[in-house]
């Protein structure tokens, strides 16, 4: 599914549209980088997401809201005290409903998370600029693989 999703985001066929997706990599990418850098704050972000992941391992759902509430609990105390916020737009009618919010705060703790361990195998903010063709070539060739 990551896969299909990045040759959708690099592909020119929605390029105007991606540019919005491509700033929320690129900030995520920005506060990983920030966390990379404050061992402090990452020893704290490992202990909170140790404990979500206990409570999910005991619910009974993939997507329970209390582990969802837990995340975005993890993602307010640590991440949005940060000097560099994401700014999320949206409708207001779903931004204002706070499950929904949970859940916007929770995926962007996952996409931080993951461009964490992205800048920890090699991964830069430039290269998701400057090197979008080469990932879209090497992502259509692992699909069709």
């Amino acid at each position: 599914m990551g896969l299909r999703v990045l040759v959708e985001l690099f592909s020119s066929k929605a390029a105007q549209d991606n540019l919005v997706g491509l700033n929320y990599a690129l900030g995520m990418a920005k506060l990983g980088r920030r966390i990379l850098r404050d061992k402090a704050r990452q020893q704290q972000l490992g202990e909170a997401i140790g404990l979500a992941e206990a409570a999910w391992q005991e619910s009974e759902s993939a997507l329970d809201g209390s582990v969802v509430s837990q995340l975005a609990d993890v993602y307010q105390q640590h991440i949005s005290t940060l000097d560099f916020r994401l700014s999320v737009n949206g409708k207001p009618e779903y931004l204002k409903q706070p499950e929904k919010v949970a859940l916007v705060r929770a995926l962007l703790l996952a996409g931080i998370r993951s461009a964490f361990l992205w800048h920890q195998v090699g991964g830069r903010q430039w290269r998701l600029i400057f090197q979008r063709r080469k990932m879209l070539i090497a992502a259509e060739k692992l699909l069709t693989a």
